[in-house]
């Protein structure tokens, strides 16, 4: 176990590049673990040493990923990024949704291939999810968005995002998303806040 967090191979040292406070990112994890999102990755400050030279102050945080002890979705579930700065031509798999105008990457299960049955599943539900939200009926309870967004994620994620004042919140980069079989989109797990 590393700092009290779950025993795990997969770090990241997060930088806070452009908040010189340095309290963003530490901000929002400490509000997503206190709020009603499934997983908020945890955080710790770390002064960065490399080869005896002092490199600054980083969170190292638990990476992002489908795990019972992270993003826990299954075997069958979908973890996905809504980032502008993906690039297509990286070998990753992306999808689509009419009213989000950056890529969508499929981030995990990482077989996804474009056209299979998986690739088609997502990309079919968030194309509903999106027509739904943009229809005349956006707000009845079983047509609607409700019936495919989970309200509470998206509420949490949005607050704390404002608190933050994270730039990225507005679907541009580092806005993840994932989906359980038979449940409904959620929006999380929060990340880079800076």
């Amino acid at each position: 176990r590393f700092f009290g967090e779950h025993k795990d191979k997969s770090w990241v040292l997060l930088a806070n590049y452009s908040d010189k406070s340095m309290i963003r990112n530490d901000l929002a994890l400490t509000m997503g673990k206190r709020s009603n999102l499934d997983w908020t990755p945890g955080g710790h400050f770390v002064e960065l040493i490399l080869n005896g030279q002092y490199d600054g102050t980083y969170m190292l945080c638990e990476k992002i990923k489908i795990d019972n002890n992270r993003v826990a979705v299954g075997d069958d579930g979908f973890l996905i990024e809504v980032d502008e700065r993906a690039e297509r031509d990286s070998g990753c798999v992306f999808t689509y949704a009419p009213h989000i105008n950056y890529s969508i990457e499929i981030k995990e299960p990482e077989d996804v291939s474009f056209g299979d049955a998986n690739y088609n599943y997502i990309t079919n539900f968030l194309k509903m999810a999106d027509d739904a939200l943009f229809s005349e009926n956006f707000t009845d309870p079983n047509e609607g968005w409700q019936k495919y967004m989970d309200i509470d994620s998206f509420v949490d994620w949005y607050l704390i995002n404002e608190i933050a004042k994270n730039n990225d919140a507005v679907f541009q980069h580092n806005c993840y998303m994932y989906k359980k079989n038979g449940e409904k989109l959620k929006m999380g797990p929060l990340w880079s806040f800076c």
